[in-house]
């Protein structure tokens, strides 16, 4: 043990080294308070599914199609979704390429789902929410027509918000079933063909 009359200097520098610890310490914990993001996973997407249906019972406007893209656009984490559904061919492509099929993913993204998140549903359950550090599983059972669907959303933290990178439907990932679809397309023509067809808006994927 140091003694403070034996070592004064030696003592004032350990102090002033466990005090920056500290301070570390305290400002890195406060760091991950202050980043916890204002609502989870299942709010988020209640949240989003709440104006989508509140926008379905409106007249069909510009300015209803203008908030329902804004609802999804919010929701989801298209750069993740891009990565994952290009597959092997992302990391293939230069940085400007990949910010390019970003922008036309979530055009294509949004008017597919426009088309499908407006529907009418009777009854959106919102089963479970498991979340590990920055990710989250949130599994829904839509009720539309008598008919049952699953859906399951993965979520990633994302700048403060839960944003979705992939849904599964009654089990089918619809990143994979993109990739696949991005796979054929590319092998029987070029990525750059993909593209436009994308840009054109008349790829299915299922």
């Amino acid at each position: 043990m140091l003694s403070v009359g034996k070592y004064p200097e030696k003592t004032i520098t350990v102090r002033r080294f466990m005090a920056s610890v500290v301070g570390a310490i305290v400002l890195s914990v406060a760091g991950v308070v202050w980043a916890q993001p204002a609502i989870g996973p299942t709010e988020t997407l209640k949240k989003r599914d709440e104006t989508l249906q509140k926008l379905a019972g409106g007249p069909n406007t510009p300015d209803m199609e203008t908030k329902a893209r804004t609802a999804i656009v919010e929701s989801f984490d298209f750069a993740e979704h891009s990565r994952v559904s290009l597959g092997k061919y992302w990391k293939e492509r230069t940085k400007t390429e990949q910010d390019e099929f970003i922008q036309v993913m979530r055009s294509w993204t949004e008017n597919r789902a426009i088309k499908k998140l407006l529907k009418r549903s009777e009854k959106t359950a919102y089963a479970s929410e498991e979340i590990k550090g920055e990710v989250a599983m949130v599994k829904t059972v839509v009720l539309y027509k008598g008919t049952k669907t699953l859906v399951d959303y993965k979520m990633r933290l994302n700048t403060g918000k839960w944003q979705i990178t992939d849904m599964s439907i009654d089990g089918a990932s619809v990143a994979l079933a993109n990739r696949d679809a991005f796979y054929k397309k590319i092998a029987k023509t070029s990525y750059q063909e993909l593209v436009k067809t994308l840009r054109a808006k008349t790829l299915e994927t299922g």
